[in-house]
């Protein structure tokens, strides 16, 4: 067992292999880990680790969208994975971190394509990219 970064670097490799090996259980699965793992780190792990976490999802699913190998999801998610990494940059006084995030999670959702941009709530979505700005601005 190695350090906390050590062990998300190898999870991260197992996604790659994954992703390449099964693209249809990546997608269910990533779905699930995010939602699980995301919430746990989100909800009591130490900051570091949660950051850390937040960096680590919105790199893997970026790195698939840039790659062009990305779902609808993944593509759709993308920008919400950069705003909730602003947001806890913020938490942890990160605020180089917060303000790259936040270009790129705006920058992200305003070239998503028209058809998977309206599947999202965009109003709320925009609501909240806005609430972000305001903190990293302010």
């Amino acid at each position: 067992m190695g350090t906390w970064l050590e062990d998300a670097q190898r999870a991260a490799a197992h996604w790659e292999h994954l992703a390449d090996r099964s693209p249809a259980e990546y997608a269910a699965r990533w779905a699930w880990a995010i939602h699980t793992v995301g919430a746990a780190f989100g909800e009591q792990g130490d900051e570091p680790e949660r950051l850390a976490h937040f960096e680590l999802a919105a790199s893997i699913v970026r790195a698939r969208v840039d790659a062009g190998v990305a779902s609808d999801e993944e593509q759709h998610d993308l920008p919400a994975h950069l705003s909730n990494l602003a947001s806890v940059a913020l938490q942890v006084g990160e605020l180089d971190i917060a303000r790259r995030a936040l270009r790129e999670a705006e920058l992200r959702w305003a070239n998503l394509p028209e058809h998977l941009r309206d599947s999202h709530p965009e109003a709320r979505f925009e609501d909240h990219l806005a609430h972000v700005r305001a903190r990293v601005t302010g």
